[in-house]
């Protein structure tokens, strides 16, 4: 693990790994993981790519300061990542979160975005009601209230059966997470209206949607491939995190899509 701080003071933790001479990809994490949630597509990208992951704000081994983030700070985030390690340009996947982040890129800051990936993600994700209730939930009961109920959302019930050390492990970090820094994050998802900046957006496109995924559900995914110009959408047999569910298939489409 190394880190970078950006432009307001906040440290963040990132993990670089693959070919040094590659053409970079950016790994952005869902609300309530870390890095780690990437590691079934380590295989598959390192032989071709530069791939940085990192803690985003108020996760993992990074800072967590206090206050509201918003969707434009996580995004400045990431420049500032780039620019530690002096990355002109970078493929940028992002899930649920991290979807929000990489629309907030792709649109403000097409410089430095070469392609993007968007998965199980959408310019509105979820209600002003909603988010309030979960950050009141998260600073005065801790992520334990949350975390069933989460996971139950991220994962089939297929998927729980099948690999329970799996879903142990996620359960874990989520509930190693700083409950302030899940509820600044929750508070940039509450706030996030990314809908008047997609059409803004031009970089190459792949939007991934989960097409049982009750936390963004399809039609969040269909509506952002039609307004992103020149977008293509698969869904794929999975429920939120669609990245571990369906890892196989997700690493296909995702090598198809960078290698090219």
């Amino acid at each position: 693990m190394t880190s970078t701080v950006t432009g307001d003071g906040c440290r963040l933790a990132y993990w670089v790994s693959g070919r040094a001479d590659g053409p970079a990809v950016v790994l952005s994490s869902p609300l309530g993981s870390d890095h780690t949630i990437w590691e079934r597509q380590l295989a598959a990208l390192e032989p071709h790519f530069r791939v940085v992951r990192y803690d985003t704000r108020g996760h993992g081994a990074s800072d967590a300061p206090a206050g509201d983030y918003t969707i434009e700070r996580l995004g400045l985030d990431v420049v500032s990542l780039l620019d530690a390690l002096g990355i002109t340009r970078a493929h940028l996947c992002g899930a649920s979160l991290g979807g929000l982040t990489a629309q907030w890129l792709g649109a403000r800051r097409p410089d430095r975005i070469a392609s993007l990936v968007l998965a199980n993600t959408g310019a509105r994700i979820g209600s002003v009601q909603t988010w309030n209730e979960r950050i009141g939930l998260a600073t005065t009961q801790g992520l334990g209230a949350l975390a069933d109920g989460i996971l139950g959302r991220w994962f089939t019930p297929a998927f729980h059966a099948a690999e329970p050390e799996t879903i142990a492990a996620i359960k874990a970090t989520l509930l190693g997470i700083n409950p302030h820094g899940y509820a600044s994050c929750a508070a940039a998802l509450r706030d996030a209206d990314l809908r008047p900046l997609a059409p803004h957006i031009k970089a190459p496109t792949l939007v991934l949607t989960g097409t049982v995924d009750e936390a963004t559900p399809p039609a969040l995914g269909f509506w952002l491939a039609g307004a992103i110009p020149g977008a293509a959408l698969v869904p794929l047999d999975a429920a939120h995190i669609a990245n571990v569910e369906q890892s196989a298939a997700f690493n296909r489409l995702l090598l198809s899509f960078l290698v090219r």
